[in-house]
């Protein structure tokens, strides 16, 4: 039986926690001999498990209880909370809903109507700005129309 560790690590971690066949120990040790890669983490690994092995274990503070139930309450109070802010939001979903409509319906209706060519007037208009800007001269175009009656009118002497 060959085993390479190389191709699968969980296999030293498995010889130091003797866990194991033999066979598949002496395979591995023996390869251990030949392979410094695989000797080097063997190493690795038994001098990580003795620096945790020979660490105090450690003791929970005495309010360690109280101050987990503590945040586990107030981790409960905010998903309460934002459980309301969901009711309050999906309440406003068909009045969401009906705005979004409305508002869909108004564009089309604004817009379906720039299809058409500017009418008559907006023609003038666009055309004779200039003359419509200047008030004084639209306010005596009633005169302007005349102007060839006026002008072969003779002063009164």
């Amino acid at each position: 039986m060959t085993i390479d560790p190389c191709k699968d690590e969980t296999l030293l971690s498995a010889l130091m926690d003797d866990e194991l066949l033999p066979e598949q120990k002496a395979a591995i040790r023996q390869h251990m001999e030949t392979c410094p890669v695989c000797r080097q983490r063997f190493e690795a690994l038994q001098q990580t498990d003795a620096m945790i092995n020979g660490m105090e274990p450690l003791e929970p503070s005495a309010d360690f209880n109280r101050n987990f139930w503590s945040k586990v309450a107030d981790l409960e109070n905010r998903a309460t909370k934002r459980s309301w802010l969901r009711v309050l939001l999906t309440g406003w979903r068909p009045v969401l809903a009906s705005g979004m409509a409305a508002g869909i319906a108004a564009v089309i209706l604004i817009y379906t109507g720039q299809g058409k060519g500017p009418n008559p007037e907006e023609v003038f208009i666009a055309q004779n700005m200039d003359l419509l800007q200047n008030y004084d001269v639209i306010d005596h175009l009633d005169m302007l129309e005349q102007w060839d009656a006026i002008e072969t009118m003779k002063e009164p002497s």
